[in-house]
Formats: C-alpha cells, sequence, structure tokens
C-alpha cells in the first residue's frame, strides 16, 4: 500500500512536466504502462487467474479485495453521509434561514471528517453554483481558442496537457496543478479568448488552476492577461462581453488596473452574488466571501470599495459567521519581513480598516489582557486568524485598538437541542449513516487480519515495531532485516524515502517545456540531483530519444532513489530502450538492478535481460529476483515461468528462499512438486519455517 501511495504521490508531484513530453515514435500514448491502466480490470483479472490452496483463503481474498475497493470508494461514502446534511442545509437556505441561524445546530453534530461549519459553507457554496455555468468535463478545453495565455500551452503540446488532465477527470477532488500566465501574451491571444462566444463565462472544475482561480473559464483567463491593455483598448474588446462575480474577483486579487476594473463592474450580471472562483472546499481557514466587497476589503482597496457601495454591494455583516472587517484584518501582513522599511508601509492597510470602522463594522475576536500582556486576537467562524502582537506598525496596531468586536450576546451557536426540525432529523439520520461506515471498515480490517492469519503473514504493526527498535540501536540496521527477511529491508527503505526532497529545478523546468538543448548543457555542467535524476528517468523510459541523450551526457552518474518505474512498461517500451542501446546495467541508489522490476513485469522482460548476457545479482541487501518470483508463484497459485531461466543462475539457495519454498509446499504442494523437478536442491527440509512478512512491491 505505501509502494502504491508512494506512485501516486511521485505522479501527482511530477505530472505538470511529464505530460509535455511528445508521444513517442510508435504512436503509443506515454503514459501506457503505468498511470493508463484500470486497477480494478487488473484486481479482478489477477483474481480470476490466480489458484488457491482452499476455499476459505478464496473467500477471505475476494472479501479483501472487495474491501480494498471500498477503502478506494471512502471519499464516495463519507461524502455521501455528509450529503444527507448538506441537502437539509441547503433546503433551509434557499427558505430563508440564514447562517447564523443554522449555526445554531452545530452542537448536535458529531464531527465525520468534516465539521458542522465546513458543511454549512458547502451548502452554500452549492446554491450559489446554481447561479453560473460549471463544467468538469475536460474536454471542453479543445474547444477554447487563446489558451496559449497559459505558460507551456501551444499547438503542439496543448492536447498532450489536456489528455493528462484527464487522468484526473473522476478523482480530481483536492489535487490542483497550479500553471503560470505566459511570460509574454500577445494582443491576438486576448482577442481569441473574447471570441468563445458559447463557453466564454464556462467555469471548468478541473485540477487546472490559474492565478489563485480554482476555476478556469475563457473569461477568467482573460481577466488574469488583459491588465496590460491600454484603458481604451481594453473598453472596446470587452464591449459587447458579460462578466459574472467570478471574473472581476479574479482580476481584483491579480492586481488589475482599478479603471479596468471598472470597466468589467459595468458589464457585470448580478453584481452582488458570490464568487467562488477564489473559495476553495478544502480550506479550513481560507476567506469566506460572501461578495466583491469582501473581496475588495482583502486586498485593502478602499477606493473598489467605495465604488461597489454605489452598486449597493456592502461587504457582509453577519454576527457569528463573518464580517469584512473580518476579512481585512485576516489579510494584514503578519510576518516581520512585511514591516522591515515602516517608513515606506503602505498606508492601504490603515485606511481600509478605519473606513471599515467608520462604517460601523465589527470584528470577531477577543481582547487579551493578562498581566503584562494586552493584545487582540481575531477570528471570526470563516475565515483566517491574526493576532495583533504579529503587527509591527504603530499606526496600524492602533487602528486595530479602534476596532470594535462582536459581543457574544450578538450570536449563539450550538445551543439547540434536538427537536423535529428538518436539520436534527438530518443529523440523527448521519449517524445512522457514519455508523455503517464505521462497521463496514471494521469488519473490513477484521478481514485482512483474518487473511493474514490464514496465510501465516504478520501484520504491518509488526514490522513497524521491528522496525522501531532496530532503529533506537542503530547498528547495522539493513543487515540485520535482511538475516531476518530480505524483503524488511525494501520496505524500510520505502519507509524512510525522502518524498520531501526539493522538487524545485531549473532542469525540471527545462524538461517541462522540451527544451532539451539546455537540459543536455545544464546536465553536461552540473551534477542532477537524486529528484532530477528521478524525473529524467521517467522521461527516457517512455520512449524519449532526447532524454535518453541527455541521461548519457550527465556529468555525474547520480543513481535514481529506485527502478521501479520499469515495472509497469510496456515490452515495447522495453524493447524501444534496448533499440536504443540502453544500458540495461543501471542500478538504483542501493545496488539494486532491473532482474527485480523485470520479474515484477513479465516473463517476456526476464528474457529480454538475460538476452543480453546479464545476470541477476543474489549478493545484494533486500529481495533478489529467485525471491520475487517465489513470492509471485505463491500470489497466483502458479509456478512462475521465469524461474526455469533463473533457477540455472542461483549458486545458493538462501534461507529466505527456502521459507517462500515452503510456503509454496504448505499451500500448494502441486506447484511445490513441479519446482522440484526444475532443480531438486529446492526440496526443504521437515520443520522449515515459511516467510512471514508479505512483499509490498
Amino acid at each position: 500500500m505505501k509502494k502504491l501511495t508512494f506512485i501516486a504521490c511521485t505522479l501527482l508531484a511530477m505530472v505538470g512536466y511529464f505530460f509535455l513530453q511528445e508521444a513517442p515514435s510508435d504512436k503509443q500514448d506515454p503514459f501506457i504502462g503505468l498511470v493508463s491502466n484500470n486497477q480494478q480490470q487488473e484486481e479482478a483479472l489477477r483474481l480470476s487467474q490466480r489458484h488457491f490452496a482452499s476455499q476459505k483463503l478464496k473467500e477471505l481474498t475476494i472479501a479483501n479485495a472487495q474491501c480494498k475497493k471500498s477503502q478506494k470508494d471512502f471519499g464516495s461514502q463519507v461524502q455521501s453521509v455528509h450529503d444527507i446534511l448538506i441537502r437539509a442545509l441547503e433546503h433551509e437556505l434557499r427558505n430563508g434561514k440564514t447562517m447564523q441561524e443554522l449555526l445554531r445546530y452545530s452542537g448536535q453534530y458529531n464531527g465525520f471528517y468534516s465539521s458542522y461549519k465546513d458543511l454549512l459553507r458547502e451548502a452554500v457554496f452549492n446554491i450559489e453554483k446554481d447561479k453560473y455555468q460549471y463544467t468538469s468535463a475536460i474536454d471542453i478545453l479543445y474547444e477554447w481558442d487563446g489558451l496559449s495565455v497559459i505558460e507551456g500551452f501551444s499547438t503542439i503540446k496543448s492536447p498532450l496537457i489536456v489528455e493528462a488532465l484527464k487522468l484526473f477527470e473522476e478523482h480530481a477532488e483536492g489535487v490542483k496543478l497550479p500553471f503560470q500566465l505566459a511570460s509574454e501574451v500577445d494582443n491576438s491571444v486576448l482577442y481569441a479568448l473574447v471570441e468563445n462566444e458559447r463557453h466564454f463565462n464556462t467555469y471548468l472544475e478541473s485540477p487546472l488552476s490559474v492565478g489563485g482561480s480554482t476555476v478556469v473559464s475563457p473569461s477568467i483567463l482573460f481577466s488574469l492577461a488583459a491588465g496590460n491593455l491600454n484603458i481604451d483598448e481594453f473598453k472596446q474588446v470587452i464591449a459587447s462581453k458579460s462578466f459574472t462575480v467570478n471574473d472581476v474577483a479574479v482580476a481584483v486579487t491579480n492586481n488589475m488596473p482599478y479603471e479596468h476594473i471598472e470597466a468589467m463592474l459595468s458589464q457585470t450580471v448580478s453584481i452582488g452574488t458570490m464568487p467562488l472562483a477564489l473559495q476553495s472546499h478544502d480550506d479550513f481557514y481560507g476567506n469566506f466571501y460572501g461578495n466583491l466587497a469582501d473581496v475588495a476589503a482583502s486586498v485593502h482597496n478602499v477606493k473598489l470599495l467605495k465604488l461597489l457601495a454605489s452598486y449597493n454591494v456592502e461587504p457582509s455583516n453577519e454576527p457569528g459567521v463573518i464580517s469584512g472587517l473580518d476579512i481585512a484584518i485576516a489579510n494584514l501582513p503578519n510576518q516581520p519581513e512585511d514591516y522591515a522599511d515602516l517608513a515606506s508601509f503602505d498606508s492601504k492597510y490603515v485606511d481600509t480598516i478605519n473606513y471599515l470602522v467608520q462604517k460601523g463594522f465589527k470584528a470577531h475576536g477577543a481582547h487579551i489582557q493578562f498581566e503584562e500582556l494586552d493584545y487582540f486576537f481575531f477570528s471570526a467562524t470563516y475565515g483566517a486568524r491574526l493576532s495583533s502582537h504579529d503587527v509591527l506598525s504603530p499606526e496600524l496596531k492602533q487602528a486595530l485598538r479602534g476596532v470594535s468586536l462582536v459581543e457574544e450576546h450578538e450570536y449563539i451557536q450550538g445551543d439547540r437541542e434536538k427537536d423535529d426540525s428538518l436539520i436534527s432529523k438530518a443529523i440523527e439520520a448521519m449517524e445512522i449513516s457514519k455508523k455503517v461506515v464505521q462497521d463496514q471498515s471494521k469488519q473490513c480490517a477484521e478481514i485482512r487480519q483474518e487473511l493474514l492469519t490464514a496465510e501465516g503473514f504478520s501484520d504491518s504493526r509488526e514490522i513497524y515495531d521491528l522496525f522501531d527498535r532496530l532503529e533506537k540501536e542503530q547498528e547495522n540496521i539493513a543487515a540485520r532485516l535482511h538475516d531476518i527477511d530480505p524483503v524488511l529491508v525494501d520496505i524500510w527503505w520505502d519507509k524512510r524515502f525522502d518524498s520531501s526532497m526539493d522538487q524545485s529545478s531549473d532542469f525540471i523546468a527545462m524538461l517541462r517545456d522540451q527544451a532539451f538543448q539546455q537540459a543536455f548543457d545544464y546536465s553536461t555542467s552540473k551534477t542532477l540531483s537524486e529528484y532530477e535524476t528521478n524525473a529524467l528517468l521517467y522521461v527516457l523510459v517512455h520512449s524519449n530519444v532526447d532524454a535518453l541523450s541527455i541521461w548519457r551526457a550527465r556529468v555525474e552518474q547520480i543513481a535514481p532513489t529506485n527502478l521501479m518505474v520499469f515495472k509497469r512498461l510496456s515490452i515495447n517500451h522495453w524493447q524501444w530502450l534496448r533499440s536504443e542501446r540502453f544500458d540495461f546495467t543501471i542500478k538504483d541508489k542501493f545496488e539494486k538492478g532491473l532482474f527485480v522490476p523485470a520479474a515484477l513485469n513479465s516473463s517476456d522482460a526476464i528474457k529480454l535481460l538475460l538476452e543480453l548476457g546479464m545476470s541477476p545479482n543474489f549478493d545484494m541487501l533486500g529481495l533478489d529476483v529467485l525471491d520475487v518470483l517465489l513470492d509471485e508463484s505463491y500470489n497466483k497459485g502458479k509456478l512462475h515461468d521465469s524461474l526455469a531461466d533463473i533457477i540455472p543462475f542461483v549458486k545458493k539457495i538462501e534461507r529466505s528462499h527456502f521459507a517462500r519454498v515452503a510456503r509454496l509446499k504448505q499451500f500448494f504442494p502441486k506447484e511445490y512438486e513441479k519446482l522440484l523437478k526444475l532443480n531438486h536442491h529446492f526440496s526443504v527440509a521437515e520443520g522449515t519455517l515459511i516467510n512471514k512478512f508479505k512483499s509490498q512491491l
């Protein structure tokens, strides 16, 4: 499971530049063999082809597979539970209830992965979303003109990027891939964006994010890029267009000139509605913008606040929820370096606080007075928090002292007792559904443990307890783990993999932009980091000739973290690498070669390495190819075809090998007999213990 998690995290970290690679010359998709496989179909096929030692093991294995599928759908199950309350909250909001009134039910709610206030916010967003044209169909990007306004998008690259984004189409929640605007934008591109007549204000929900917006549309891209037009040309371009508050909000937070925003507002429909483009369901302490005036308060723009007031759009002011003053305070500078030059400190912060105070707005928070302490702590139900202690400008600190706080008697939260109301009934129904999900999780945990016991495997808790004990002793950990079972070495190495290694790199930017000559020059003059090496290896194994040249030209042969990228490659890719004379003697940072990934891939991959005259190494720490082939034989209930090819290279049968053979003898005696026919030296003595640690490769 950790290995799958690692692969997923690596993909998310790297997809931003991998999908910019051109398709290989054999017209195969560059993601073939790594991310385009349907894992559920693979699992079903694997189970259908597997032989089981007993009916009980078959039933437990199938039940465990169903549990794994259920766990993958766990987020959907949780959302279904949440939806019970969200729908009830939506109903009440549509019937005129305020957020303040609905927060009084929060005391009845027992948390289940999201707080009551988060579900209430989601209900509000759902209602507001109905006022806009939204889509999650990434194919709509094919219909939009002017996408070259985004860095990396071009006639050649755009289709590749779109296809890569589609990999996340059904699992986009919580995933964001931020892109920048192109450094130079020709006016013709802006005109092309405006000419998207049918979809100008259609908002795409996807991992694609530009300019801090959670959604993308031609209108938003125009709002981000059109600030450099002179005002007369800007007015002429937008003369026939209508905007929404989403477009204006993105323009405001990305510093579009005031005159341009003023022109946009004159052509904005439903100017008092809630802008959703800047708001995220997952941002616990993020701003909650009720309208454009809240956005103006967040960027401390008094001139814009006054303009919006002329449209009768004032900042939010709901006690117990949030006010425009809360938002302005939450977005004040709060780091010491922000106050390094007080002489030139922007007056907009003080001006905004004073303006809102003069208009009668209050803030949520507390005045802390204890011994020598005397400061304000500002904290609304929705929004970030700030302490006046972090404000280092005397003028701004003084302005905050003039802020009036919302009194507790002005709002009440969580005091409603259970009754016959729709919200109380929804919370009660949630509890029933929540228990069903929790019971299912508990039952699945019991099935997994029963399966492990039936197979004679230890659970992960025992493995990590062993790691903790040896790590405290800090002596020859890998070698001691190898003596117990080589698989423990691989699990331990995987546990220690530094997923936080620096991912920012000029070299990776060159790969992303297909600037292969620059990348070539870079690799011949600077040593690539381990992360950069991983990235380059990923690109080259997917049939990229330029990356192969860069790989060979590296000034220092830094080893990649591991070679598991080869595990899911199609045999066509292996053969392409062979035709390009790739050096298959490559080793990872732990001195492990390609035979283990090949064994996990196919018999054809093993044959390819052998045809190249390579021999497997049985002397390194961790699982060797014989361990893996014996594990795979047990997993499939059938002797692996490649054993006949590998056994002749085995000079000494290790204890770990005998333990795996003993497992075959216990669970699949017929396959054990077949193994003895290949080599009678694999006969296990009575009392030989089976291996008890399951591979996670």
